[in-house]
């Protein structure tokens, strides 16, 4: 019998002293993964999750390290049949993918902004491409910049029709991201050095919908952010009874009106048919 096991990370607030003073607090990031894992655990997953920690948890929680081990210890332990469901709700960014001071071409890696330091999208990536052939996984990305942040191969979008913008986006501000970037210089280097010395194919099956296109923002809110609320919606607690694709198409219709355009994005290349036929969030 086919086992889900799925990972929920919410970050509302990120280490200051690796992100230039700031800490990029955000009202719905918990929320939002308290909420997707109560979807999760609703239809059948082990469900765990990562939050930013508070003053006296510092050392647990929503750090880089831990999200990278968790997802190295469910690929050693799923197998053919098996599903797992990440979702993410933060701040994204976007870093040079350049190991030079010139960025002036405007080449970037998208990334999920962790407790204590970026996650690469090559990281994402080299960690997906551990899981067996026949896992299932599908990722949730409510971030900005987070169209293709599991990418390999270019995405599949569809278009929506942005009309009006809430205020607060989720998004690592550029100038912040680049000196963040540039004052972990080594850190960042040496992570994309070991992440592209040997780049594998995607074995497992996977599928991201993610809030936005790499180069939009999407929006905090509370309690929810907008796009985590719109997924709350479309699913209605469970009956909605389309596929994949059907989801997106939903996702894109209700998120027009608050400016943001849902990517669904298959990051094998993939066609990923029988996947995406698959009612979502079902083992």
């Amino acid at each position: 019998m086919p086992h889900g096991y799925s990972l929920h990370i919410g970050v509302g607030y990120y280490d200051s002293t690796h992100y230039g003073g700031a800490n990029g607090a955000l009202k719905g990031a918990h929320s939002d993964a308290l909420l997707m894992r109560k979807i999760a655990a609703a239809n059948g997953f082990t469900a765990g999750q990562l939050l930013s920690p508070t003053p006296s948890e510092i050392g647990t929680g929503a750090y880089s390290h831990k999200l990278l081990a968790t997802l190295g210890r469910l690929a050693d332990k799923t197998v053919s049949g098996d599903m797992v469901l990440l979702t993410f709700s933060g701040h994204g960014g976007q870093v040079p993918d350049t190991d030079d001071l010139d960025i002036s071409e405007g080449k970037y890696d998208e990334t999920w902004c962790l407790y204590d330091r970026q996650v690469l999208d090559d990281e994402i990536y080299r960690a997906l491409a551990r899981f067996k052939p026949g896992v299932r996984i599908l990722i949730i990305s409510d971030s900005c910049h987070s169209g293709t942040v599991s990418k390999a191969l270019p995405a599949f979008t569809q278009d929506g029709q942005p009309k009006v913008k809430p205020l607060v986006p989720k998004a690592l501000p550029h100038a912040i991201a680049i000196k963040t970037f540039f004052d972990n210089r080594a850190l960042y280097q040496e992570i994309r050095h070991d992440t592209r010395a040997a780049r594998p194919a995607l074995q497992a099956s996977v599928i991201q919908i993610s809030a936005c296109q790499d180069a939009e923002e999407t929006w905090d809110g509370t309690p929810n952010s907008v796009f985590t609320g719109i997924l709350e919606k479309v699913w209605g607690s469970g009956s909605f009874s389309g596929n994949y694709r059907d989801f997106h198409q939903r996702l894109q219709a209700q998120a027009a009106v608050h400016g943001i355009r849902p990517n669904l994005f298959l990051p094998s290349g993939k066609p990923e048919t029988a996947f995406l036929a698959q009612r979502p969030f079902i083992i």
